[in-house]
């Protein structure tokens, strides 16, 4: 098996009558400057399934001749000369990486950093509200799972903004520092955080939907999620995703690419689907995500169902809450799955039709739609409560009116300014407790 073509002597001595070089299913690893130097009539090189770990600029000058080369390395096209006139695989201008940037397009690169903000941002308010203006100690577990949803989605915009400090960093020389990109630690994480945020938010989604369907569907039973079963599922939640998604991407690290899980794919996604075990992994991976959605949905409308027996048979205050509450947890569950159908939908077509083709296409459902939850849902959960509207609304009149002196009449109420009393009744339960979105 060859490893180093520009030093193997055997292929050296015959290099300059050679026209037609097939280094196939080999382990060339390096191809070094002017390495073909000395195949001055070399016409037509195939480099399929080969590392070509390391590659310059460089390393075709002075072969004139070469006017075919195919290989299985992406970028590889971005870099050979001129003079080329066919080179497989071909890097189209309109993918989703060129052979300048890792986003090829502005509007990708601006969707990236707006959704990475404001999930950043969005799911950051979400953890100081829950943390620290919700006092509330009759509602542990809403408070406990909103807030384990919104540091998975936290994690997602992490890594929303590697890809984007990424792009920046190797704007305009991509195809040269590819391999450094994707060799690197750095993308080995970004990896890590995608596919780790991802599966817990889905199983954060599926426990919440389990404890509202109780609420909803069944008020008056003494079934309950407790705090401390829910702490515990939450650190099982925590442990399973760290160990599921940790194994795969820490042996991929630093390795050639059809050892990492990723492979190479510039926003480090899993899309190993040629290798067997990495193909069983995102199988999985997928399967637990799919099920988790098919429940989450089937008790919702078991939810909406139980809802609408009950406008029915009264009409209270109660049950239009209810009503409310559960519509804008619908609403969320929509969201999230309509992010997900994409990812579903074009993962499922690579696992059965591995093509180059295939993976770019997932890159956009990834990159465009996994992300969109992660940015919208600290904003349907907490931040569109009308009692965190009357929050904020509050604080800012308050600071807008720092330092002024306003006459009010005797009768007039004195405001208040604290938010956590406001925040106590936000959503009635049936059965005299409260419900939280």
């Amino acid at each position: 098996m060859i490893t180093n073509i520009c030093q193997e002597s055997q292929i050296s001595i015959s290099a300059p009558n050679i026209r037609t070089l097939l280094l196939d299913n080999n382990d060339v690893r390096i191809l070094a400057n002017r390495c073909f130097k000395t195949f001055t009539k070399l016409k037509t090189l195939s480099l399929v399934d080969n590392p070509l770990v390391q590659i310059t600029a460089s390393s075709f000058y002075l072969t004139p001749e070469l006017k075919e080369i195919t290989s299985t390395r992406e970028y590889l096209c971005c870099i050979v000369p001129a003079t080329v006139g066919y080179c497989k695989p071909y890097i189209e201008q309109d993918a989703f990486t060129t052979c300048s940037d890792i986003l090829s397009h502005y509007s990708l690169k601006l969707f990236v950093w707006v959704i990475g903000c404001l999930a950043f941002i969005g799911n950051l308010m979400v953890i100081y509200i829950q943390f620290f203006k919700v006092t509330n100690e009759s509602e542990p577990v809403p408070m406990l799972l909103i807030t384990n949803l919104a540091v998975s989605d936290l994690i997602m915009s992490i890594y929303m903004l590697i890809i984007g400090i990424a792009d920046i960093i190797y704007h305009d020389h991509y195809a040269y520092n590819a391999e450094t990109w994707l060799r690197s630690i750095t993308c080995g994480i970004a990896c890590f955080l995608c596919c780790f945020a991802s599966l817990m938010s889905v199983l954060m989604m599926f426990i919440i939907s389990i404890d509202r369907y109780i609420y909803i569907a069944f008020p008056y039973s003494t079934v309950k999620l407790s705090p401390y079963y829910a702490k515990v599922l939450m650190v099982i939640s925590w442990l399973f995703c760290l160990i599921f998604v940790c194994i795969p991407t820490a042996y991929g690290l630093k390795t050639d690419g059809n050892h990492r899980l990723y492979r190479y794919t510039s926003i480090c996604m899993a899309s190993n689907v040629k290798n067997y075990y990495y193909r069983l992994w995102i199988i999985v991976y997928v399967s637990i995500t799919l099920v988790s959605w098919l429940i989450t949905c089937s008790l919702y409308a078991h939810m909406f169902i139980a809802i609408h027996k009950t406008a029915k048979a009264t009409v209270s205050t109660a049950s239009d809450s209810e009503k409310r509450i559960a519509i804008r947890l619908f609403a969320i569950i929509v969201t999230d799955l309509v992010s997900w159908l994409p990812y579903y939908f074009y993962t499922i077509q690579l696992l059965i039709s591995p093509t180059s083709s295939g993976v770019i296409v997932l890159q956009f459902a990834v990159i465009l739609a996994l992300p969109i939850n992660s940015a919208i849902n600290p904003y349907l959960y907490t931040l569109t409560s009308p009692r965190i509207i009357k929050l904020i609304q509050r604080r800012i009149h308050n600071y807008t009116h720092l330092g002024r002196i306003e006459p009010r009449s005797d009768d007039q109420t004195p405001l208040r300014t604290s938010g956590v009393s406001e925040l106590k009744d936000t959503f009635p339960r049936s059965n005299g407790q409260k419900l939280t979105a």
